[in-house]
């Protein structure tokens, strides 16, 4: 089978999972934050990150952070998120607030919380937020920890994560990648959010997922 470039064999796992995450959720009754890919997709170019709004192609600008926030809070005002409710964050460095913001790793006080979505769904929606992203994170490890979070009783549970899977895909099979292996990474994925989506429905906890977010890998002329 011929292989196809990184670009590609990301493209194919955003494609395969974010339309996975669309049919779980339409069959969950769990809410998929679609908006937010809009937020900071480029126009002219279907899968890739704004350029200004990245500094290394996948983690965002104080900008890049703002502009998903909004969205995020804008989809969690149409899905009725009351002011007051405690809004749980499972995910990755997008999560976390990377560079600037790691709550989880270095305490609530340290950085700029301000990096974050977390920031703008606590101060827009009057919420509580219990920010529990970790740099690096997969998904396997999210399903892991997802129980020992849900003891802080939330209201709404925000999943976000993925790429992180990605990229060890590819250090693991050394830049050799076809598109049968991307297409088993998103569902390796999918399956993970499955059991997180499960593990809150078991708890009568809400629960919402962000797709997979674009990227920017500096190709000339996109963005």
């Amino acid at each position: 089978m011929p292989g196809i470039s990184v670009t590609e064999y990301f493209r194919t796992i955003i494609i395969n999972l974010n339309e996975g995450l669309g049919e779980l959720c339409a069959v969950t009754g769990c809410h998929i934050l679609s908006g937010v890919v809009e937020a900071v997709e480029d126009p002219d170019h279907p899968f890739t990150l704004i350029p200004r709004l990245t500094h290394d192609g996948a983690h965002l600008t104080f900008e890049g952070y703002e502009r998903l926030g909004r969205a995020i809070v804008r989809t969690l005002r149409e899905w009725g998120c009351e002011s007051g409710s405690r809004v749980l964050l499972v995910g990755d460095s997008i999560t976390a607030g990377y560079p600037e913001y790691e709550p989880l790793l270095l305490g609530p006080g340290y950085g700029d919380e301000r990096h974050s979505f977390g920031y703008l769904i606590r101060t827009m929606l009057t919420c509580t937020v219990i920010n529990c992203g970790i740099s690096g994170d997969l998904t396997s490890s999210m399903v892991s920890r997802l129980p020992v979070h849900l003891r802080e009783e939330p209201d709404m549970v925000i999943l976000q994560g993925g790429a992180n899977d990605a990229y060890h895909s590819i250090e693991m099979r050394e830049h050799h990648l076809t598109r049968a292996m991307a297409e088993g990474i998103a569902a390796s994925i999918l399956s993970n959010f499955r059991r997180m989506i499960e593990i809150c429905r078991e708890r009568d906890i809400r629960c919402a997922v962000i797709p997979l977010l674009p990227f920017y890998d500096g190709s000339p002329g996109e963005g």
